[in-house]
């Protein structure tokens, strides 16, 4: 049997939203049940991503104290986060800031983006800062985002940040602290945004996943590109990949008139261009695996778990079925809309547990022959969470799932 040291997970967490959030949410509950949650020493994430990996590593000191358990997983990061995310609009708290805030555009200093940043602080970071210990020593966390000035990825950690021509900046050379929900807000902008990172010079930053939704690029290009010293290059994977779709913009049901239609079209090239960037570096990892130069898995929200070829081959083909959702409550799962509003319970439950599933599937299928540190990467046996699955339950599931995809949906909270 392989035996891969401990601390030596590394994970990347794509961005999409909450969407992506949850779906990683499902994957993070499953290592903290097979106990390797304690194993898990980097994590590289994008925007939606980004925001559970922050969540999870201000907690990280308090789940070290109980053993990485998966009952203080459960209360310190799995419900609090499911809680925040299903009983209240993030999206259109934000709106109504940036109204009531109109005029103060006309301050040189001021962008909507300081809201967001202050309403990540409100929810879920309470004002912690990348420069002081309040992220724990043992994790190395990377924010990506995209620098607009030199079209490249630019990757924001406690100890640095710069952008992949190989320019990192020490927190010495700062002139004022960068918060956890800075770095967050940075990485999940969907607009360009400015914030005063150094030397009072005004960075202007994209959402990460435009260069790179999935986060492999900082540990695929680690041996080809100047680095910092002493950062953790992992030496088992775990990709969690829940990328928006390519789906039909509309509004309301409704195409768009002409004029609105340019601006939807200019929007569909830049999601082929992100569809392009992303594939390229899931083909390029796997290759990597198929040779032996890479360990790990890629757990992609659109996988149909019992469309896969290895596991039809597979001995434990019939227990793994029973616990991954069928192809139809996948297909409306993965169109959930990325989006930061209100997400229904029903939503919430079925992306975390579509994530969980298949983390179990794969490691089952592909890493029964490796131990990390003393415990496996997976649950000898059925794991502990189980959805009902039955005809009535599904049936039940893709009603409550048939508007996941709209951004107007009169069951969610507008506030």
């Amino acid at each position: 049997m392989k035996t891969f040291p401990e601390k030596s997970i590394g994970l990347c967490l794509s961005g999409g939203g909450f969407r992506a959030s949850l779906y990683h949410l499902g994957v993070l509950r499953y290592l903290a049940e097979t106990g390797q949650l304690g194993n898990v020493g980097a994590i590289s994430s994008v925007s939606g991503g980004s925001i559970i990996a922050a969540y999870l590593a201000l907690r990280w000191d308090v789940l070290r104290e109980n053993d990485f358990s998966l009952d203080s997983f459960m209360d310190e990061v799995y419900n609090p986060f499911i809680e925040w995310v299903t009983s209240a609009n993030f999206r259109n708290r934000w709106l109504v800031l940036c109204l009531l805030t109109t005029p103060l555009l006309l301050w040189p200093n001021f962008t909507w983006s300081i809201l967001w940043s202050k309403l990540f602080d409100r929810w879920f970071y309470g004002n912690k800062q990348l420069t002081t210990h309040d992220l724990p020593d043992d994790l190395d966390m990377v924010f990506n985002t995209t620098n607009l000035a030199s079209a490249q990825g630019f990757r924001i950690a406690r100890g640095y940040f710069g952008d992949d021509k190989g320019y990192f900046t020490a927190p010495a050379d700062r002139t004022r602290a960068v918060r956890v929900a800075d770095a967050v807000t940075a990485s999940a902008a969907h607009l360009p945004l400015a914030i005063n990172f150094a030397n009072d010079t005004s960075l202007w930053f994209m959402d990460g996943g435009v260069y790179d939704n999935t986060g492999l690029d900082w540990y695929l290009n680690a041996n080809q590109r100047p680095r910092p010293d002493g950062l953790k290059q992992p030496e088992f994977l775990v990709v969690s990949d829940a990328s928006p779709e390519l789906l039909e913009w509309n509004w309301a049901g409704r195409r768009f008139v002409p004029v609105y239609r340019m601006v939807g079209i200019l929007g569909r090239i830049s999601d082929i261009l992100q569809e392009q960037t992303r594939r390229t570096r899931k083909d390029r990892f796997i290759e990597r695996i198929r040779g032996g130069l890479s360990v790990g898995i890629m757990i992609s929200i659109d996988v149909v778990a019992s469309h896969l070829r290895e596991l039809q081959r597979s001995d434990a083909k019939d227990e793994l079925e029973a616990i991954a959702l069928p192809e139809a409550v996948v297909e409306r799962v993965r169109a959930t809309r990325t989006d930061l509003n209100h997400f229904l319970d029903s939503e919430a439950t079925l992306l975390a547990y579509h994530g969980y599933s298949l983390a179990h599937v794969y490691l089952t299928m592909f890493h029964q022959g490796v131990r990390i540190g003393d415990r496996l990467p997976y649950v000898d046996g059925a794991p502990a969470w189980k959805l009902d699955l039955s005809p009535a339950a599904v049936a039940r599931y893709m009603d409550q799932l048939a508007n996941s995809h709209r951004f107007l949906d009169r069951r969610r909270r507008w506030f």
